[in-house]
């Protein structure tokens, strides 16, 4: 994936949970290639007012073999009002629900599934909690997202456009 950074990786068993990040230069396109044949699903965000180095993304990823998806806990170097993400990926069936305190649920996919949902929070780390609903009966990836604000202090909370938002579309 030509001018991507890869953030993490979850790796356990399938389905595996990655996070990449790219800094757009305005009229960006994605294409993706896989090593080996497979099935992916993916989710992909737009965000504006953010600091602007792929270095300042956190990740925390997991595998799990039962259960509820639980996105584990993340621990950034500083607390500042991030934007924190909450993904699960499997190939059972969708969430219905987000952790506590999380919204825009947003699930894609047809054989491997993925669900995201997103906070703000002035926190140095996050524990979002599980998803609800869905089956979540084989091994699944989970992660925790953090995207830094800006430096100068702009409120990060606002959200603009439709439902995606600080500042970020999907």
């Amino acid at each position: 994936m030509s001018g991507w950074t890869q953030i993490g990786t979850a790796v356990g068993t399938s389905p595996i949970v990655y996070a990449f990040g790219k800094i757009a230069a305005g009229s960006d396109t994605g294409t993706v290639s896989l090593a080996s044949s497979g099935t992916f699903a993916a989710v992909t965000y737009q965000i504006d007012a953010w600091s602007g180095a792929i270095s300042d993304v956190g990740f925390a990823g997991a595998n799990q073999a039962s259960g509820a998806g639980n996105p584990p806990n993340l621990i950034m170097a500083s607390s500042d009002d991030f934007l924190w993400f909450a993904v699960v990926s499997t190939t059972s069936a969708l969430p219905t629900g987000a952790p506590t305190n999380y919204t825009a649920l947003t699930n894609a996919g047809s054989a491997i599934f993925v669900a995201t949902a997103r906070r703000n929070l002035t926190a140095g780390s996050e524990d979002p909690g599980a998803f609800t609903g869905g089956s979540f009966f084989n091994n699944f990836g989970v992660a925790t997202v953090a995207v830094a604000p800006v430096a100068t202090g702009i409120d990060v909370a606002s959200i603009t456009g439709n439902r995606r938002g600080p500042n970020y579309r999907r």
